[in-house]
Order: C-alpha cells, then sequence, then structure tokens
C-alpha cells in the first residue's frame, strides 16, 4: 500500500478499534455517569486484566480493518447474516421439537 493511501484507513482503523474497547467496556461497566462506570471498573478485581484483554480485542480490530480495509466491512456483515440466518433456522427447526417435549408426544417406535 501507498502511504497516502494507507493514512486515511489507518485512521478509520484506530477509530473502530477505539469504538469496540468502548463499547465493550461500557457494555461491562455501564452506569448513569463516566464516574461511575469509572468507580464500577475499578472496584472490580483484577480490573487491569480486563482493560488489558478489551484493548487487545480492540488492537485486533484495529488490524482486521487495516488488513482488510473495505473487505472488511463485507466480511463482518457477511458473518453477521451467517449468524442471523443460522438462529433463524434453529429456532425453525426447534420450535416443533421442544412441543413435543413440552406435551410428553415422543414415542418409542421399535
Amino acid at each position: 500500500m501507498k502511504m497516502g493511501r494507507s493514512l486515511p484507513l489507518l485512521a478509520i482503523a484506530l477509530v473502530a478499534g477505539l469504538l469496540m474497547v468502548l463499547f465493550v467496556l461500557l457494555r461491562l461497566f455501564a452506569a448513569p455517569t463516566p464516574a461511575e462506570s469509572l468507580e464500577a471498573l475499578t472496584a472490580t478485581p483484577d480490573w487491569q486484566n480486563v482493560v488489558l484483554v478489551t484493548v487487545l480485542v480492540g488492537i485486533s480490530v484495529v488490524l482486521f480493518v487495516y488488513q482488510l480495509g473495505w473487505g472488511a466491512l463485507r466480511v463482518t456483515a457477511t458473518v453477521a447474516l451467517a449468524l442471523a440466518l443460522g438462529y433463524l433456522v434453529t429456532i425453525f427447526f426447534n420450535l416443533d421439537t421442544a412441543n413435543r417435549y413440552i406435551s410428553g408426544e415422543f414415542r418409542v417406535a421399535l
């Protein structure tokens, strides 16, 4: 990659990684105010390890986006769509089986 073309991509990758770190930390230690979130974070035993793992996840997002470029969006969308489709198909197939278990309709056929 040429340096001039990779700078905007690097900026997008860094922003995506930072957003991922903030998203994970806010989901783990959500509070009404940022001061209360920080207090909840530091009150957790071994909170440094939680932050370290979250930062490593952010770094992996930065590398993912930087290496794949716009292909990262396509890969992420494909995986999300596949997971959603698998979830819906699993729900569809399990509806009838779950009802049979509840109503006790299973019979042994030899």
